[in-house]
């Protein structure tokens, strides 16, 4: 139930194996606000440890697709000190890689550790032409 003060707008459902999500399904109402939609439907897989592998998600409205694949340190078990590398990120401390594809369109970037475990370099790829080299210098006191 939504509280007397609110919108409704829609909901999320959610399918669950242990404590992972493995199901995602999203309604919104249409403008009219006379019956809802089904907006998007995503699907996740994880491996051993818990991080996420990938997700598959779609729009059946418009048939946009979007698939994301993820690396990890597999000799980090993720959580047990989690860091955020830089603003705006919070993946877990054993990253390595990550790809999007949305409708055809890549991005993607790979981080590099150094001994301590942060990002020594990060190579980031937009589409086939632009790419980024982000280098960090740390001084451990």
């Amino acid at each position: 139930m939504e509280p007397l003060d609110s919108t409704f707008t829609g909901y999320i459902e959610y399918a669950y194996e242990g404590q992972n999500i493995i199901g995602e399904d999203r309604y919104e109402l249409t403008q009219g606000g006379m019956r809802e939609e089904y907006i998007w439907k995503a699907e996740y897989e994880y491996d051993q440890q818990g991080n996420m592998l990938s997700s598959q998600a779609s729009d059946p409205r418009s048939s946009s697709e979007e698939s994301v694949r993820m690396t990890y340190d597999q000799n980090i078990h993720p959580f047990t000190h989690v860091q955020y590398y830089f603003n705006g990120e919070s993946f877990v401390n054993n990253l390595l890689s990550k790809t999007i594809t949305k409708d055809n369109f890549n991005y993607s970037y790979e981080m590099h550790l150094n001994e301590y475990g942060y990002p020594e370099t990060i190579n980031e790829k937009l589409g086939t032409s632009n790419t980024r080299i982000i280098r960090y210098s740390y001084i451990y006191l």
